[in-house]
């Protein structure tokens, strides 16, 4: 494996003498977090350390503005259409969370959004309300389905 050939003498070139054979990894990290800040990314990687491993107490604060970006998302994945009928659930869900449930600044209404890491799980868990949604709709009352599946 090229990643240890600078441990054990051979003729390969070692993986940082290898040009852009690993640019994916680089644009996976940009992608994830080439608009933080070192401070903020220290964060990031704090609360990680914090949340997966026991008896680490780093002195952080969480972000507002972390969470922001896990509710501007949100709120974009909502807009987004494809010109199906969950677009209309999408619009009802997008009504409950920015309209019905007030301002962006409540963040407590989005607190289900702590447990979802990544884009994909925020996607999933939409897709799976929209679901439920459509299956349940005439059985109860869409804000108490919202209210069901997005309980912490």
């Amino acid at each position: 494996m090229d990643l240890f050939d600078p441990f054990f003498p051979n003729n390969r070139k070692g993986w940082w003498q290898k040009g852009n054979t690993y640019i994916h990894r680089k644009y996976f990290i940009d992608n994830l977090f080439g608009n933080e800040s070192v401070s903020d990314y220290a964060d990031i990687i704090k609360m990680y350390l914090q949340e997966n491993f026991d008896n680490i107490n780093l002195q952080t604060t969480l972000k507002p503005i972390i969470k922001y970006k896990k509710i501007d998302f949100f709120e974009n994945f909502l807009l987004s259409r494809n010109a199906s009928y969950a677009d209309n659930i999408k619009d009802e869900i997008h009504d409950y969370f920015f309209e019905t449930m007030g301002n962006r600044s409540e963040i407590e209404n989005f607190s289900f959004l702590n447990s979802l890491v990544y884009s994909d799980e925020i996607e999933n868990k939409v897709d799976l309300l929209v679901s439920k949604i459509i299956m349940h709709e005439h059985h109860a009352g869409i804000e108490d389905l919202i209210e069901e599946y997005t309980s912490v």
